[in-house]
């Protein structure tokens, strides 16, 4: 975002960097230095951590039209909440459970602590596990919601014979 700063809008996006920014050298290997910034400059770091993880999650971006985020977050929080309803699902194999998450976790914290992800690429791969996922609890949710619907006729259909037959009326 720091190549954009002259865009309307983008300042509101910008992390400010702390003055006192602690850096090693570029001798060290990439895993001590990621080590020791995010060490030396907790508060900072897990600011930068949340927000790439946060804007890779929710899928909106600074520079994107207002419909088109509103769009995006809403039905990505849809698959997030009937994907949790799915590992809460007794259906689903534990170790489908177990794989989805460790899956989604693994990528969320490596993608929170190295790049920031400004086009979208590090949440497809996390996209046909979340679908595959969302779609067997939406099949669930549909086929509950017409067993209930079927229920709720069957007793409708009981009270109303139920009150055509005590009814005053003689039936013929």
């Amino acid at each position: 975002v720091s190549t954009v700063k002259h865009i309307k809008g983008v300042e509101n996006y910008l992390i400010p960097v702390p003055e006192n920014l602690k850096v090693i050298d570029e001798s060290y290997p990439k895993l001590v230095r990621i080590s020791h910034f995010a060490l030396a400059n907790f508060p900072y770091w897990l600011e930068l951590t949340t927000t790439k993880v946060f804007f890779m999650v929710a899928h909106v971006r600074p520079l994107w039209s207002t419909f088109h985020n509103v769009y995006n977050g809403m039905f990505l929080l849809i698959c997030y909440v009937l994907y949790g309803m799915s590992l809460i699902n007794k259906s689903v194999h534990f170790e489908i459970k177990w794989f989805s998450g460790f899956y989604f976790l693994i990528h969320i914290i490596g993608v929170g602590i190295t790049a920031a992800d400004w086009d979208g690429r590090f949440l497809m791969p996390l996209l046909p596990i979340l679908f595959i996922l969302v779609g067997f609890q939406f099949s669930s949710l549909i086929l509950a919601i017409s067993n209930k619907k079927s229920r709720i006729n069957r007793l409708l259909s009981k009270i109303i014979n139920q009150f055509i037959r005590t009814s005053r009326y003689p039936q013929e």
